[in-house]
């Protein structure tokens, strides 16, 4: 690396690169948290089971906490493979930065966007207009660098905090399961 810009640049592949290695664990995580669906019927049946014995609330706090982690972790998880809000809204003074690396904003979609290719979206700005905003020396383009980086380690850093909650919730969820399971079929007659 010879300067900066090169240095930055290497620190925001490396941040992607990250970034789509987490959505992986996350995906793959995800398919393991909603597993159980595709058994609804016996894990119900297991439940009841379970349930049937005295003192019931016991049994019933129990499998309350089994669905709770359940849904705690698939919260977690959707919401860490899901779109993350602007991060260059977490970033403190960043009046000279301009966005212009990851142009965001540059297209204003809504709801009906995420089903139809409509004709009237059009860009807010003309690529003249686009043009004038792109950095014009050394400097400018380290700060634009720089803000792309700390924006992309923003959506590191929240993607991991999903991630770890997401795990916890999904090996308590695992955990409980796994005892519900168990005194079901060999413990509870």
């Amino acid at each position: 690396m010879t300067n900066k810009s090169d240095f930055i640049t290497a620190a925001i592949s490396d941040t992607q690169a990250t970034i789509r290695a987490i959505d992986v664990k996350i995906a793959a995580l995800l398919v393991g948290v909603l597993a159980p669906l595709a058994n609804v019927n016996r894990v119900f049946a297991h439940l009841n089971h379970f349930g049937s014995q005295s003192p019931r609330w016991i049994f019933i706090a129990i499998a309350a906490s089994l669905l709770l982690t359940w849904l705690l972790a698939l919260v977690a998880l959707v919401r860490a493979i899901s779109a993350i809000d602007n991060p260059s809204n977490h970033i403190i003074n960043t009046g000279k930065c301009k966005g212009t690396y990851y142009a965001g904003e540059l297209y204003a979609l809504n709801f009906v966007d995420a089903f139809l290719n409509r004709d009237i979206i059009k860009a807010s700005k003309d690529p003249q207009s686009f043009a004038m905003e792109l950095p014009t020396d050394d400097a400018e383009i380290e700060i634009e660098l720089v803000f792309e980086h700390m924006k992309l380690v923003y959506i590191r850093e929240a993607k991991l905090n999903r991630l770890k909650w997401g795990l916890y919730f999904s090996q308590i969820f695992l955990l409980l399961g796994i005892g519900i399971f168990l005194s079901s079929k060999y413990l509870i007659s």
